[in-house]
């Protein structure tokens, strides 16, 4: 089991610290936000952010409303062997 009130995540460029609990409640909050603009079952829905803490609190928020997650990377170019599979 884990430990609700032990450290999840560091943000050290803005010094944020996340536990597990405050994960949750904010992956919950995400998902209302998201709902509310309309975000229902099955839809896609292309996360563009960059590597940050909020990632995978919109990821998991995204999964929690059983939509489909397409992560895509903002500083992928044309050189990337993924950004040419996805053109």
């Amino acid at each position: 089991m884990i430990n609700v009130d032990c450290c999840w995540q560091i943000d050290d460029v803005e010094g944020r610290r996340y536990t597990y609990s405050q994960l949750v409640q904010h992956v919950i909050n995400c998902a209302s936000s998201l709902s509310k603009l309309g975000l229902q079952l099955g839809q896609r829905v292309c996360l563009l952010l960059p590597n940050c803490i909020d990632w995978p609190i919109a990821f998991l928020a995204v999964l929690r409303l059983g939509a489909v997650c397409v992560p895509f990377n903002p500083a992928a170019t044309k050189c990337t062997p993924v950004f040419r599979h996805c053109v």
